[in-house]
């Protein structure tokens, strides 16, 4: 059975801001539509999602400590990069990286 929530953890490892894991892998046939919950750790986030269809919307911000949740809206096979900018303090702001870019992948 497929996942259908799956958990990226965003906080700081080594002095850098990660999004832990950097790849989602999500089946095209899986129902119920599966969501991604992001927990900030430590700062705000900014989620920006070039696709909007993906989600329903291109920003989403998410308070430090509060998770937030997002369905998949748009199951279609493809990658879809996106960008966690994380936000400290004025001196402490930088993207989030994952493997690279953090990705999600909907495969066949």
């Amino acid at each position: 059975m497929a996942q259908d929530t799956h958990e990226i953890a965003v906080g700081k490892v080594n002095g850098n801001w990660k999004a832990k894991p950097g790849k989602i892998r999500v089946k095209l046939t899986q129902e119920p539509k599966p969501s991604i919950t992001w927990t900030p750790k430590n700062c705000k986030v900014t989620l920006f999602f070039p696709d909007p269809d993906l989600f329903g919307e291109h920003f989403y911000d998410i308070q430090s400590g509060k998770p937030r949740t997002l369905k998949i809206k748009k199951l279609v096979v493809d990658k879809y990069p996106y960008a966690v900018y994380c936000h400290k303090d004025k001196d402490d702001k930088d993207f989030a990286e994952g493997n690279s870019t953090p990705i999600i992948i909907i495969e066949k």
